[in-house]
C-alpha cells in the first residue's frame, strides 16, 4: 500500500511534463452510437485478424470508460481472431451522462445489462462472448442470466455475485480510510484538470495488490488526459450512479445456479476492493466454470499479469466454445 504524500510530487511533476508530450491515440477501431431507448451509448469495434472466430464484448468496471481495457489485451484478442467490442457505460465518456439522475430515478445493473444488449443488437450480433471486470463482471453475469441464448461464453474478472454480501468482506476499513483521505485531500476547490487527473491516478494506486508490479503512471496520465480532451471529460458523479446501481440490484447468488454458459472466473488474491473470497463463493454456484486466481494481483489488470489472463481466456474460448 502507499501514502498519498509519497506520490504527490511525483504526480505533479509527471502531469506537468506530460503537457509537452504528444498525446497517444487510444481509439483504433470503428466507432459509433447505439441507443437503449433515449440513452446514447458510445462504442468501438476492433476487427479480428486472420480467421474470424467470433465477437467479444468487453464491459468495464465502475466509473471506467471503454479505455479501461489495456491495448495489449485487445490486440492479443484480435490477433487470435476475435472481433472486440467495447463501450462507454451510461454516465460517462461519450455515452449519455444521465443529467437528470436522482436516487428515486436511479438505474440498476439490469438496466446496464440491457445497455450492453443494445450495443449487441445494434451491431446485429446473434451470439457474443462476454468479458466483464468488477462491476462489468456483475453486468456480464446478469447478461448470462437474462440472455442465455446470446451470451456464448462468460468471463468474470475481479467481480462478485453480491458485492454487499454480509457474510464476506469487500472493502477493508484500512482501504476505506485511505479512500476517504484521498477524496478529502484532492477534491478541494477549485478542481483543476491537474487535480482531477491526480485524483484518478491516486485512486488507481489504491487498488493495487502486493505482487511484483507497479502502476504505469505515464499511461494513466495520458489516458485521463485523453478522456478530457477527446471524450468529454470525467463525470464526477458517475461513481455515485454506478454504486447505487450495484446496491439496487442486490444479490445474484441464487440466480447464478441457472447459468449453464461456460464461465471463466479470474481474480487476484490480494484484491483490496473485492476480496477474492467473493470469487470463491460464486464460483461454486456456477456449474460450468473454471477459476484462475492470480497471486498478488489487486483490483487491476497490470501488464505483468496479462499473459496468464489472456492465455486462460483464449483457452476458455477455444475449448469451450468452438462454434461460431
Amino acid at each position: 500500500m502507499f501514502e498519498i504524500k509519497v506520490y504527490e510530487e511525483l504526480l505533479e511533476r509527471k502531469i506537468k511534463n506530460s503537457k509537452f508530450k504528444s498525446l497517444p491515440n487510444f481509439l483504433h477501431g470503428k466507432t459509433g452510437y447505439a441507443f437503449h431507448g433515449n440513452i446514447k451509448l458510445f462504442y468501438e469495434v476492433r476487427q479480428a485478424k486472420g480467421n474470424f472466430k467470433g465477437s467479444l464484448l468487453l464491459i468495464s468496471r465502475n466509473s471506467e470508460s471503454l479505455l479501461f481495457w489495456p491495448e495489449e489485451f485487445i490486440e492479443q484478442l484480435t490477433d487470435a481472431g476475435y472481433e472486440v467490442i467495447r463501450f462507454d457505460h451510461r454516465g460517462l465518456g461519450l455515452s449519455d451522462w444521465m443529467a437528470g439522475w436522482t436516487k428515486k430515478t436511479a438505474f440498476t445493473l439490469e438496466d446496464m445489462a440491457r445497455d450492453a444488449m443494445a450495443v449487441v443488437d445494434h451491431l446485429k450480433l446473434k451470439k457474443v462472448h462476454v468479458i466483464g471486470a468488477s462491476m462489468g463482471g456483475m453486468i456480464a453475469q446478469r447478461m448470462a442470466i437474462d440472455f442465455p441464448d446470446v451470451v456464448k461464453s462468460l468471463t468474470s474478472i475481479m467481480s462478485s455475485g453480491y458485492f454487499f454480501d454480509p457474510q464476506l468482506v469487500s472493502v477493508s476499513r484500512d482501504i476505506k480510510k485511505k479512500f476517504s483521505k484521498i477524496i478529502f485531500n484532492l477534491t478541494k476547490k477549485p478542481m483543476t484538470l491537474e487535480k482531477r487527473i491526480k485524483l484518478r491516478v491516486t485512486i488507481d494506486h489504491l487498488w493495487q495488490g502486493n505482487g511484483d508490479y507497479i502502476l504505469d503512471i505515464d499511461r494513466q496520465i495520458s489516458l485521463y488526459q485523453y478522456e478530457f480532451k477527446h471524450k468529454g471529460g470525467i463525470n464526477p458523479k458517475v461513481f455515485q450512479y454506478h454504486n447505487k446501481a450495484i446496491k439496487l440490484s442486490g444479490s445474484r447468488l441464487a440466480e447464478l445456479e441457472k447459468i449453464t454458459t461456460p464461465t471463466l472466473i479470474i481474480h487476484g488474491t490480494k484484491d483490496p476492493l473485492i476480496n477474492y473470497e467473493h470469487a470463491k463463493k460464486y464460483a461454486i454456484l456456477l456449474r460450468n466454470s473454471k477459476k484462475l486466481f492470480l497471486e498478488g494481483m489487486g483490483h487491476d489488470m497490470p501488464k505483468e499479469y496479462l499473459k496468464p489472463i489472456i492465455r486462460s481466456i483464449l483457452l476458455h474460448l477455444i475449448t469451450k466454445t468452438n462454434e461460431n
